[in-house]
């Protein structure tokens, strides 16, 4: 029998392995991703010529987007995640199945993020609008003010309403 590992295992979508060894939310451009902290296998250091990318632990960070990750097992011990890319983020037969998926679904993350940023600036303009409705509202009765004294000049003292009623 197959040894259980007792290690998170990162899989990637050309069979490459990875152990992870943390993980946190992060978004690149309006676009949810994950930037993992992994251990590769001496194969994907060889492969990627990742000695210079390494830190003094051997570690390696790599952001990937949420629709390209699938968690398999969640468990803390011994999790599986599912990366649909090849550990350098690139396209493979695998990932290539749901492709037009992922582009809908990146799009519309794409398209959220600029909607949220256009909706915090409609709620900054009304904010501003509220703020000054009472010198809207002076303002406007003033200029309503000066038009009605000035009518009621260019009609000899009367209403200008009235003397379009009479005729």
């Amino acid at each position: 029998m197959i040894p259980e590992p007792k290690f998170r295992l990162i899989i990637f979508g050309d069979g490459e392995v990875a152990e992870e060894i943390d993980k946190s939310p992060e978004e690149d451009e309006g676009v949810m991703g994950w930037e993992y902290i992994i251990n590769p296998s001496e194969k994907l250091v060889k492969r990627y010529n990742l000695k210079d990318e390494m830190d003094e632990n051997g570690f390696v960070r790599k952001w990937y987007k949420n629709t390209d990750i699938d968690t398999l097992n969640d468990s803390v011990v011994s999790g599986r995640i599912l990366i649909d890319v090849t550990f350098d983020g690139k396209q493979n037969p695998h990932s290539r199945k749901h492709i037009t998926l992922k582009e809908q679904l990146n799009g519309m993350e794409e398209e959220n993020h600029i909607l949220i940023l256009h909706n915090a600036h409609l709620n900054e303009k009304m904010r501003t609008m509220a703020r000054n409705t009472n010198e809207y509202i002076k303002n406007s009765a003033d200029m309503i003010i000066t038009a009605r004294s000035a009518a009621k000049k260019d009609n000899g003292g009367e209403d200008a309403t009235t003397e379009t009623s009479n005729e």
